[in-house]
């Protein structure tokens, strides 16, 4: 089984220049813990569910005012993604896509395509677990 069996096509997106509240809004309506960052077209990083808590959840004895949460939720996509992003192609083996995401302990891997290196899809864990439990 390869990556293009397992991907979602043509996943959401958010721009490096959205604001996280945009960003957790989207991923609130769409029931998915990752998207994809883009800017210009590239894909340059993804923002988690994770990223978001650990961005506004407040250090141990610190409060938030309500301006403070306002400004963390208008801040850049950009400022809080995962930027070292990793990517496998849509004609790599469904095991190297496991391997990548055990090995870096990620939740999701954004698919491009081999001649371009375009966003064209996205592979989650819950994919994986669907084809499994397919195979079962």
């Amino acid at each position: 089984m390869n990556v293009k069996e397992l991907m979602t096509k043509n996943p959401e997106c958010v721009m490096s220049e959205e604001t996280v509240r945009a960003a957790l809004g989207k991923m609130l309506e769409l029931d998915v813990r990752h998207l994809p960052v883009l800017r210009d077209g590239e894909l340059i990083g993804m923002i988690s569910d994770r990223d978001v808590s650990l961005y506004s959840t407040p250090i141990e004895d610190q409060a938030y005012s309500l301006e403070d949460v306002h400004a963390k939720l208008d801040t850049p996509v950009s400022e809080i993604m995962t930027g070292a992003v990793l990517s496998i192609d849509e004609e790599s083996e469904a095991s190297e896509l496991i391997r990548l995401m055990i090995d870096n302990r990620v939740g999701a891997v954004p698919v491009v395509a081999a001649s371009t290196g375009d966003l064209i899809g996205i592979v989650s864990y819950i994919d994986i677990l669907r084809a499994a439990e397919s195979m079962l």
